[in-house]
C-alpha cells in the first residue's frame, strides 16, 4: 500500500487539541566595540517571553480500534511569579489524566494517571512542579513512583539563573536578579596571552546534589515489588574544546572533570520478599580513568582586534580619501558563544560495565569521538571580499589573533550519526572469565561520505562549506 494514501485514509484519523502557553527565559549577551577611542556597547540582558501554540493528541482511530487521550487542567500556575503581568498567567495548563483503548464501543483498557505537586505550594511566589504519582489500569493495583525530593524542598523559579553551563540546576539562587537588579549568568574569567579562557568564578559550576533533585528514585509495581535507582555525577577524562594550541578548531584534550546532570549508578530490584537483583554501572576505561567524553566545553568570552585599511583612489575624476580603523571587539555571552560539535548529547561514554551482583558482568564498548571524530577538510577557508572603495579595491583587513577569528565558529563535518552505538559486548562470569563476545559492524563504505548536504557558513570575514551527512549507518554484520 502507498504509505501516504494509508495515512490519509479516513479509517486512520488522529485528532489534536491546540492550546497556547507562555514561557519565560533569561539571556545575557553583550558586545563592546572600541574604535578610535570610543566604546560602543550592543546587546544586553533581560527576560524574554514567548507565546507558544502546543498540540495535544486527543485520539487515534484505525478501522474499529480507537485510543482516546483525556487532559485536565493542572490546577496551579506553573510560573506564578508575582512580578509577571497577570495576562501572562491567563493560559490554561493541562496534564494527561486518562488513556482509553476501545474496540468499537467496548473499552478494553482504561488507564488513569494521578499526580502530586512537589517543591512548593500553589501560592504566588512559589514554584512547584508536577510529578507523576500513579499509573493505574482499572481493576488492577497501580504503579507508584517516588522521587528524590523532600517535603521541605522548594524548587526555584522556572526561569532561574541558578543553572550550570549545561542548563542543570546548581542551587546558586543568588544568580537570580532581585526585582530591579541584574541576573548573574556570565562567570568571571581571564584570557591569557594566547586568548585561552580560564574561569575564575563558580557561578555556573555543576553541583550534583542539586542536579539530582526530582530524579526518579523508586518504582513500586502492582505485584508489590519495586526497583530503586541510585545516581552519580557525570565525569570525563577527555573534552572537546577550542584552544590556541589547536588553532581554535574543535579537538579532544586530556582533561578530567565533572559536569551537570546525572547518570545511573545502581539499580536494585525487590520482589516483595527480598532483594533479587542488583546492577551496578561503572563508566571507566581499562586504566580506571573515566570513559566519559565531554562534547561541549563552554566559551563565554571572546576578544580580538580588527584593523581595516581602505586605500585612496580616483573615481570618475574624483579623488576619494582612504581610511584606516583600529577596533578592539569584546564579546560576552551567558550561553556558549561557539559550538564544538553538532552532537545533541553533552556527555558520551566509550566504555561501560554493567555488573550484576553474583552473576558476572557485561562490558559495553561504544563508538566514540576518539575513533569517529568529525572530519576536517577546511585546510583553506575563503576570505570574503568586502565592498572596498568606489575604485573596486579590496579592503585590507587583518585580525589578531587571526586563527581565533577565522576558526572559532567553524563546525567540522558532522559524524555524530556514527557515534554512541555498540561496537562490542563482552560477557564475563564472576571470576572474570570471558564467556561470550559480540561484535557489531556498521556501514564502512567509503563512498558514504559522498552523501551529504552542504551549506555556506561565515566565521567573521571568512567563508567555508559545512557538511551534514545523511548516509545510513546501518548494522551490516
Amino acid at each position: 500500500d502507498n504509505p501516504i494514501n494509508w495515512f490519509k485514509s479516513p479509517r486512520n484519523i488522529s485528532v489534536y487539541k491546540r492550546l497556547f502557553f507562555i514561557t519565560e527565559s533569561v539571556f545575557d549577551s553583550r558586545v563592546f566595540i572600541l574604535s578610535n577611542g570610543v566604546t560602543t556597547p550592543t546587546g544586553g540582558s533581560g527576560n524574554l517571553y514567548t507565546l507558544h501554540k502546543k498540540v495535544f493528541l486527543q485520539s487515534i482511530t484505525n478501522n474499529n480500534f480507537s485510543i482516546f487521550f483525556t487532559y485536565i487542567e493542572q490546577g496551579f500556575i506553573f510560573n506564578n511569579n508575582p512580578n509577571l503581568y497577570s495576562s501572562f498567567k491567563n493560559f490554561d495548563e493541562y496534564k494527561l489524566s486518562n488513556i482509553k483503548l476501545q474496540i468499537g464501543s467496548q473499552v478494553i483498557k482504561n488507564i488513569d494517571f494521578t499526580y502530586l505537586i512537589k517543591g512548593g505550594t500553589t501560592a504566588t511566589g512559589s514554584y512547584p512542579r508536577l510529578f507523576l504519582d500513579k499509573v493505574q489500569e482499572t481493576g488492577k493495583s497501580p504503579y507508584q513512583l517516588e522521587y528524590d525530593i523532600t517535603p521541605a524542598q522548594n524548587l526555584p523559579i522556572p526561569s532561574t539563573c541558578g543553572v550550570d553551563s549545561w542548563g542543570f540546576f546548581d542551587g546558586k539562587l543568588s544568580n537570580d536578579a532581585t526585582q530591579f537588579g541584574s541576573n548573574q549568568l556570565i562567570p568571571q574569567s581571564t584570557l591569557d596571552a594566547n586568548h585561552d579562557q580560564t574561569y575564575t568564578s563558580d557561578i555556573r559550576n555543576s553541583n550534583f546534589n542539586f542536579a539530582k533533585i526530582g530524579m526518579l528514585k523508586k518504582i513500586i509495581f502492582p505485584t508489590g515489588g519495586y526497583s530503586e535507582f541510585e545516581y552519580e555525577p557525570h565525569t570525563y577524562s577527555k573534552r572537546l574544546d577550542r584552544k590556541s594550541v589547536g588553532n581554535f578548531l574543535p579537538a579532544l584534550y586530556n582533561v578530567t572533570g565533572q559536569v551537570g546532570g546525572v547518570r545511573i549508578k545502581k539499580i536494585s530490584d525487590f520482589d516483595g520478599i527480598q532483594i533479587t537483583n542488583i546492577k551496578e554501572y561503572l563508566y571507566t576505561n581499562a586504566n580506571n580513568s573515566s570513559s566519559g567524553i565531554l562534547m561541549q566545553w563552554p566559551r563565554t568570552q571572546l576578544v580580538y582586534n580588527r584593523q581595516t585599511n581602505a586605500p585612496s583612489c580616483w573615481y570618475n575624476g574624483v579623488w576619494f580619501d582612504g581610511y584606516y580603523t583600529n577596533t578592539d571587539i569584546a564579546k560576552s555571552q551567558s550561553s556558549s558563544i561557539n559550538m564544538n560539535s553538532m552532537e545533541n548529547s553533552v556527555m558520551t561514554y566509550s566504555r561501560v560495565i554493567e555488573k550484576t551482583i553474583n552473576n558476572g558482568y557485561k562490558l559495553y564498548n561504544f563508538k566514540d569521538y576518539v575513533n569517529y571524530p568529525d572530519s576536517n577538510d577546511y585546510s583553506s577557508l575563503i576570505k570574503l571580499i568586502g565592498a572596498g572603495n568606489l575604485c573596486g579595491d579590496i579592503l585590507n583587513e587583518t585580525y589578531n589573533p587571526e586563527n581565533l577569528v577565522k576558526n572559532f565558529y567553524v563546525l567540522l563535518n558532522d559524524r555524530s550519526i556514527e557515534r554512541g552505538k555498540e561496537e562490542s559486548v563482552l560477557y564475563y562470569d564472576d571470576n572474570k572469565n570471558l564467556l561470550v563476545k559480540e561484535e557489531y559492524l556498521y556501514n564502512t563504505d567509503t563512498a558514504r561520505f559522498d552523501l551529504n548536504s552542504q551549506f555556506g557558513n561565515e566565521t567573521n570575514t571568512w567563508w567555508y562549506k559545512a557538511k551534514q551527512y545523511y548516509y545510513n549507518d546501518y548494522l551490516t554484520k
